[in-house]
């Protein structure tokens, strides 16, 4: 009986660490397309791990994430990356108006992808993907691009809309 109990907690401990390590953010689209959305989690019938969905899929596909639109890991590794590599044109884009079509947003944009690339999700991402067989492309295309500022909170996020691709190495 001894031995059950301790077979069943590890395959118990061993799910957990699982869903720790890939949390259930991630949906199949379509047999071409995967979504990811931090707010699909635990409480989600929804979402799925990455290596779930990556199990299905046969072939090259696109990758959609949002930016959430609240504080979270995300955003604080995209702000950082700014505030590391563009101080002064983040400073000059946050005392301006903040959407898409604003010239002081164009530094920023023009940094995006770089910006992203150093994100701990699309290394996680990536990581995960090479295992699995499949290879993001260099290219990242998104749209959208904005900053909501909150002044009374002085706080900001960013937002786009980012669409990444995977190729399969079967393709």
């Amino acid at each position: 009986m001894k031995k059950i109990v301790k077979i069943f907690s590890i395959i118990f401990l061993a799910g957990g660490l699982f869903l720790w390590v890939y949390p259930p953010n991630w949906v199949i689209d379509s047999k071409s397309s995967l979504s990811y959305n931090p707010w699909w989690s635990f409480h989600s019938p929804i979402g799925k791990p990455l290596p779930y969905c990556l199990s299905v899929l046969d072939k090259s596909f696109a990758i959609r994430v949002m930016l959430p639109l609240e504080d979270c890991k995300l955003q604080d590794e995209i702000k950082s990356y700014y505030k590391k590599h563009l101080p002064k044109e983040l400073q000059k884009a946050l005392k301006s108006s903040a959407n898409l079509h604003n010239p002081t947003l164009k530094p920023l944009i023009k940094s995006f992808e770089k910006a992203f690339k150093e994100t701990s999700l699309y290394k996680k991402m990536d990581k995960t993907l090479k295992v699995s067989g499949y290879k993001l492309k260099d290219e990242i295309s998104f749209e959208k691009f904005m900053i909501f500022k909150d002044k009374s909170k002085n706080s900001y996020l960013f937002h786009a809309d980012i669409w990444l691709y995977a190729k399969s190495k079967k393709d």
